[in-house]
């Protein structure tokens, strides 16, 4: 799932570094191994990325997060979001 008004959930509109070569992009909903739902809101490499709830994290310590993970974990993201559903 991606949200496109992804700058709603950062406190500024901070600098990327995006590349043909990221894992994941902004505005990307993703989820960490504690079951906690981020929107990406910044790229710092082709695998550093910071989330609005999580802070600083890498490709390798998450995922994109499904509808229903988002309904059960952070449903206030559905009811802001304006979401984009990838195939």
């Amino acid at each position: 799932m991606e949200i496109s008004n992804y700058l709603f959930y950062g406190l500024c509109e901070y600098n990327n570094t995006i590349t043909d070569a990221d894992d994941f992009k902004l505005g990307d909903v993703v989820i960490n191994d504690q079951n906690e739902i981020g929107v990406i809101i910044q790229v710092h490499s082709d695998c550093e990325f910071r989330t609005d709830m999580f802070g600083n994290t890498s490709s390798d310590e998450i995922r994109l997060a499904t509808s229903q993970e988002v309904e059960t974990f952070r449903p206030n993201v559905i009811n802001e979001g304006t979401f984009i559903h990838k195939k």
